[in-house]
Parts: structure tokens; sequence; C-alpha cells
């Protein structure tokens, strides 16, 4: 952790100095924001307004901002550090280190509870070697690493039905614990929800199995897992008052009071496409017309967002239907899975250049190889349900984002969490082809079910 932590500071130092002193070609601005990036200027202008509402107007004020939680955490940051580093990356250090180190020892910790120590610290050893683009992701101003966060920490609330016998105090601990992930993701990135439900219903169907196969009752677990999906399932309840874009919400300027939309504090705002989202649920048709129908608006928003990118897969394609997505899941596994295909690893990206095309590419071959790993490993480990859950999690999450998201770029920023949950899976090959001499360490049977 030592270690990760000094090179966390050296790329967010780096990536500082390059922007200040234009050593990458404008591939960063004089905060140290990339281009790869973009969202975090518009985040940067809510930050900076809300650190200045915090400084002047106090604390009261600053809580009843509406405003994105991973703004509102960065603008506590950014009061503390930008008299020293300005309104850059480094403001947000503090909080980007914490979210990275985090994101380590959660692969650690889902290493150790689906296969054992060992693969744990190979896991946590793979995702920062093997990921550099996500350390560079996480030295900007962005909610995708606090979504990655959360998420890894909804997964092993889930591996853990699986693994652990609960006390029925701990049990129902660990169901508030998921819940309160699942109601967080929704306040972080509501448009992943589908991906969180079926996070939680994997990981209850599971633990359901797993009892049914062993013929006993964990009432505990049962408990727990209840509350869980109580808890996640009212999250667009209990958080929508709290919920916001990031357009919801924006200063005149930099440093000047916030501007807000003729709505009252605290309401969600309209979305793009609201009035024919809304007119659609209307329509008639059974609940899977009505999902397909959501999906195609996604992919159509997404579409529309990035009309000319030169990094855009099957931009043409358009659903109708739910036959239409039916059609298309093998492709879109194949997209979230496999992009960028090799025959875009050596152009000249539009915003990340050819430096980032080549480093995409390299990730990409090292992830195919990784994927292979955590094939053998749920084949090795066929009968034992850990392995399943953090695979099928990872290809649940590649499908859904290859039914939607069109352009390269940014899918390859939403795919770090299930990219990290097959470094996970694959770490358990790994670890028997290393040298023998690396001892196994093995887990304290404690209250393990596996």
């Amino acid at each position: 952790m030592l270690l990760a932590a000094c090179v966390h500071l050296a790329a967010a130092a780096s990536a500082h100095l390059a922007g200040r002193w234009g050593l990458a070609g404008g591939a960063f601005d004089a905060g140290g924001v990339g281009s790869f990036a973009s969202d975090g200027r518009v985040y940067r202008l809510q930050i900076v307004a809300l650190e200045e509402t915090l400084k002047r107007e106090g604390a009261a004020a600053w809580l009843s901002t509406p405003a994105p939680v991973h703004v509102k955490l960065y603008s506590l940051s950014f009061a503390t550090l930008s008299p020293l580093f300005g309104q850059s990356v480094l403001s947000a250090e503090p909080l980007n280190l914490l979210y990275y180190l985090a994101t380590l020892l959660l692969a650690f910790a889902l290493g150790r509870e689906a296969f054992g120590r060992r693969e744990g610290l190979i896991a946590a050893w793979a995702a920062a070697a093997l990921l550099p683009s996500y350390l560079l992701h996480t030295t900007q101003l962005l909610k995708d690493p606090l979504f990655v966060v959360l998420s890894l920490a909804l997964v092993l609330v889930c591996l853990k039905w699986i693994t652990t016998a609960y006390t029925l105090a701990g049990g129902l601990a660990a169901g508030a614990l998921g819940g309160a992930a699942a109601a967080s993701l929704w306040l972080v990135k509501d448009s992943a929800w589908w991906v969180v439900l079926a996070v939680m219903f994997l990981g209850a169907s599971m633990s359901v199995a797993r009892q049914a196969r062993a013929r006993t009752l964990l009432r505990a677990n049962l408990a727990g897992v209840a509350l869980m999906l109580t808890i996640g399932l009212s999250a667009s309840h209990f958080v929508q008052p709290y919920w916001l874009p990031k357009e919801y919400w924006m200063p005149h300027r930099p440093g000047a009071e916030a501007a807000r939309v003729a709505e009252k504090p605290g309401g969600a705002a309209p979305q793009a496409g609201a009035p024919e989202a809304a007119a659609a649920g209307r329509q008639a048709g059974g609940p899977w017309s009505r999902v397909a129908g959501r999906i195609a608006r996604a992919r159509a928003q997404f579409i529309e967002l990035y009309p000319d990118a030169g990094s855009n897969i099957d931009a043409g394609v358009r659903f109708g239907g739910a036959w239409d997505v039916a059609r298309y899941l093998p492709r879109a596994l194949l997209v979230g899975l496999c992009a960028p295909f090799p025959s875009m690893w050596f152009g000249a990206g539009g915003s990340v250049g050819t430096a980032g095309r080549l480093l995409g590419g390299a990730e990409t071959l090292l992830m195919y190889f990784v994927g292979l790993l955590a094939l053998l490993c749920l084949w090795r480990r066929r009968r034992q349900l850990p392995a399943w859950l953090l695979v099928l999690v990872a290809l649940v999450g590649v499908t859904a984002l290859g039914l939607v998201v069109v352009n390269v770029g940014a899918l390859y920023r939403q795919r770090y969490l299930f990219w990290l949950l097959l470094v996970v899976a694959g770490a358990d090959s790994l670890a028997r082809m290393l040298p023998a001499r690396f001892a196994r360490a093995e887990d304290a049977a404690g209250g393990r079910l596996v």
C-alpha cells in the first residue's frame, strides 16, 4: 500500500506538472485535467463554486446546495488544499489516493474471500500493474473511482453471503452495508442501476443455492440478504431527492455563486429525452419490451453524444425492440470484452493521441490474457460459486456496456470495474502457475462455507 501510494502521488504530480508546463502536447490543461477525462473540467467548475460557498457561507449553505455527491466530496478536499495547489488535481489528491488504495484493498479482499490470501495478494498486485490507465484516471476529477470502490464493496458483501456463516447481528450488519452501498451507487451513477440490481440478485440467488446444496439453512444470512434487497430496491425513493446530474447545477464562472435551475432545491432535474421516456413508459407492452425501450433510448443518446467520434463502434446500429436487443447480445459481449479491437490500437486518438491508443492497446492485449485466465479459473472451480459470481458479474457488466455505449473512450472508462473482477478471477489461475517456493497461505477456517 505504501508503494501504491507513492506511485499514485507521483502520477498526480506528473499530470499537474505536464499540464502546467505544457509537456504533454495539450493532453492536460493547466490544472492537470486530461483531455481523456473532459468531464473533470465541468466538475471542476462545480467544485470551485462549492468550495467558495463553504468558505463564504458556511457548512449549512454547503450542505443545502444541490450538487452531485462526488463533487461535494471533492470540494472538501479543495477547501483544504487549493491555497497550496490551486484549482488542480493535486487539490483532490487525498480523496483520489483514498479511492485508489481502497480499490486495491478491495481487490485483495475479494481474492482472499473467494480463493485464498495468496490469490488476494496477486489480485491486488495485478490490478495495480495491469491497469496503468486506471491509475491515471484516478488522478482526475471524476466520479468513476468512487463508483468502482462502492461497486467492489457491494460485490464483496454478496460474495460473503456465499462463503460466510453469519450470526444474526453480523448478517444484519452486512445486509445494511450492502444496502447502503447499493443506495450510494444509485446516488453516484443511476445509469448503472440495472447492473447493481444484477449484482444483488446474483449474490442472493447464489447464497440460497449454496445453502440448498449444503442442505443447511442460515437464517442470519437470509435475513441479511433480505435487508440488503429491501434497502437496495428502495434506494431510488430514499436518495432521489439528493441526486443530481452534472448538468443540473452549474456555476456562472469559477468562484462565482452557483446558478440553479428553476426548480426547488433537492429535486431531481429533468434529463434529456425525459418526455419521450415518460411517453414510452406509458406505452403498452410487457416488461421485456419496456427494458428494451430503455436500452434503445440509452444507446440513441450515446450515438447523439458522440456523432463523429473516430473511435465509435457500431454507431449505426439502433434497436427497434426486444428482438433487436436479443440479436445484438453476442456482439455486445464481444464489444464490451474486447474493444478497442487490434485495428484501433495504432491510430491517433482524437483526445488521447497515438500514445493513448498504444497504452489502451497494450492494456487490452493484457486483458485478453487475463480473460483466458479467468475462464480457466471458472473451469477449475466450476463447482464453486464464488468464481461464478465474480465472472458472471463481469460478463453481465461488459455486455450491458456493449449494448449501450458506442464510443470506445467512454466504454474504456466505464469498464474498469468489470476488468478488475476478471483480474481477481484470473489471479487464481496465475497463483497456480507461480513457482512452488511461493508457499500458499491458507485461510483460517472461521465461519467459511467454502
